[in-house]
C-alpha cells in the first residue's frame, strides 16, 4: 500500500545516494475512499514529485495497484527494500526472503530483526538515505547458497505448509480428535 508508514519517500532518497544501475519499483494499491484516502493520495502524489524533483524518472517507476503476481516481481528483483516505519509481522519481507531475495530493511524490533538473519538474507538499517543505501548494495553481493538456505528456513518455519499444520492441530486439540 503507498501510506507514510511504508516509507516509499524514504526510498526515493535512498535512490539518489545508489548507483545508476540501481532501478527501482514502487507498486502497490492506493485507498481511494474514506478517511486515509486523502491522506494517502497526498502521499501518493509526493512520492511521484519527489522522484522527479530529483531528476530519477528514468530509475524509479512508481505504479498504483495491486501486484497480481508478486512472487513474479520477487524474483525477477535483486534485492527487496523494507523501510517501514511499522509493521505487525512484515508479511512482504518474508515473501521476499522465501523467493530468495534478500531484504534491506528498518530495524523494526521484533519483526525485521526476528526474520532476517544478518548478512545470510539481508540486511538492517536505521533510517537514514546513505546507511540504508550500503544494505541495498550489500544484499546484491550475498552469496546465493546463503539466500536458498534462509528461502528454506522460511518455508519451514513460516510457511503454508507450517501454519497449516499448525491450524489443524489447534483445531483437532479443540474438537477433541
Amino acid at each position: 500500500k503507498f501510506r507514510p508508514s511504508k516509507n516509499q519517500k524514504f526510498l526515493v532518497e535512498a535512490m539518489k545516494i545508489l548507483p545508476d544501475n540501481f532501478k527501482l519499483l514502487l507498486k502497490g494499491p492506493l485507498v481511494k475512499e474514506g478517511p486515509l484516502a486523502e491522506r494517502d493520495n497526498l502521499f501518493f502524489n509526493e512520492t511521484k514529485k519527489l522522484a522527479s524533483s530529483l531528476g530519477l524518472d528514468d530509475r524509479i517507476q512508481i505504479e498504483e495497484g495491486f501486484c497480481q503476481d508478486v512472487q513474479e516481481y520477487y524474483q525477477m528483483s535483486d534485492a527487496y527494500a523494507f523501510p517501514s516505519t511499522m509493521e505487525g509481522l512484515g508479511t512482504p519481507l518474508l515473501g521476499s526472503i522465501a523467493c530468495g531475495v534478500p531484504v534491506a530493511a528498518n530495524r523494526i524490533p521484533g519483526v525485521t530483526d526476528t526474520w532476517i538473519k544478518v548478512g545470510e538474507t539481508g540486511y538492517l538499517s536505521g533510517l537514514d538515505p546513505a546507511e540504508f543505501a550500503k544494505s541495498m548494495e550489500a544484499c546484491t553481493r550475498l552469496p546465493k547458497e546463503k539466500l536458498a538456505a534462509g528461502a528454506a528456513y522460511i518455508s519451514r518455519t513460516a510457511g503454508t505448509g507450517c501454519l497449516d499444520r499448525e491450524y489443524l492441530s489447534i483445531i483437532k486439540s479443540l474438537t477433541g480428535n
